[in-house]
């Protein structure tokens, strides 16, 4: 199960508390132990100061006291550094199965974004990185984005090992999840005859996976896009509301580490819903 053991990092913004409150949710899908983070950004004036880490333990270990009145195992770690390489390596120490993070809320230009620690774990992390867009901006108040996180999930389907991968992990979900969109975009083709044979192709395998024991239960509708593959995703995720778009990022790089997908991180930064980022390796 993909949410055993969750790493939640924490900054103390309203977005990251909004995030603490949505981790009962994760319960049903076997959430057992959480391990809370914050990290004094050593940059910062004053960040390598231990009054900033004994005062931030305290504010931890009172969410600790929340969590733990679920029944949850939590533990408390607050270290000083950079803040995306530290939860990453604190991620990959506590053998984690997914980073729970927020988005950092609204851009007057842009609407949702990331800010920079969560767009830097999202391409390096090895394990799962669930982003969370759980505060909207709408005039001058916020609201939660989408109350059940899992109701409705849209998953980009590309046919690769990453992609079957992301769709094993979604079989596991499959009492929790009640409705899946699988969209398959062909970004490339030479003219209309071809592109009527790959969407007839593709349609066949979509309706294959449709089929599988594993989809056994779960409510699944089949879409098939041409063009930017972002550009369908989100337009088809607004237009079917989804609670939640998951999707594989590419695996790894030889030369730069992690190879994270132009679409996945396009995607990852427009995305009104959480957006969960499977790594196409274990």
């Amino acid at each position: 199960m993909i949410l055993q053991k969750a790493l939640v990092a924490v900054d103390f913004s309203a977005s990251s508390y909004q995030l603490l409150r949505s981790v009962e949710e994760y319960k049903p899908l076997g959430l057992r132990e959480v391990v809370l983070v914050h990290v004094i950004d050593i940059r910062q004036p004053g960040g390598g100061g231990t009054d900033y880490k004994d005062f931030d333990k305290k504010l931890l270990n009172r969410e600790k006291e929340n969590l733990e009145a679920l029944g949850l195992k939590v533990k408390v770690i607050v270290s000083v550094g950079f803040p995306a390489s530290e939860i990453v390596n604190i991620a990959q120490h506590e053998n984690v199965s997914v980073i729970l993070i927020s988005s950092r809320g609204n851009n007057i230009l842009t609407g949702i974004f990331l800010g920079n620690t969560t767009a830097d774990v999202m391409r390096t992390s090895t394990v799962p990185v669930l982003i969370d867009k759980g505060w909207i901006r709408s005039e001058s108040t916020y609201k939660t984005s989408s109350k059940n996180r899992f109701s409705k999930v849209l998953v980009p389907v590309d046919f690769s090992k990453c992609s079957d991968y992301t769709l094993d992990q979604l079989k596991d979900m499959r009492d929790v999840v009640e409705e899946v969109v699988l969209v398959s975009v062909i970004e490339r083709c030479y003219d209309f005859k071809q592109l009527e044979q790959m969407k007839s192709d593709i349609n066949d395998k979509l309706a294959e996976i449709k089929g599988e024991p594993g989809m056994s239960g779960i409510k699944t509708d089949i879409y098939i896009g041409a063009g930017a593959a972002s550009e369908n995703i989100l337009r088809l995720a607004d237009e079917k509301e989804v609670s939640m778009i998951m999707m594989g990022t590419r695996g790894i790089g030889l030369i730069k580490g992690l190879l994270f997908g132009s679409t996945a991180e396009a995607v990852a930064h427009r995305a009104k819903v959480p957006v969960l980022l499977i790594p196409g390796f274990k």
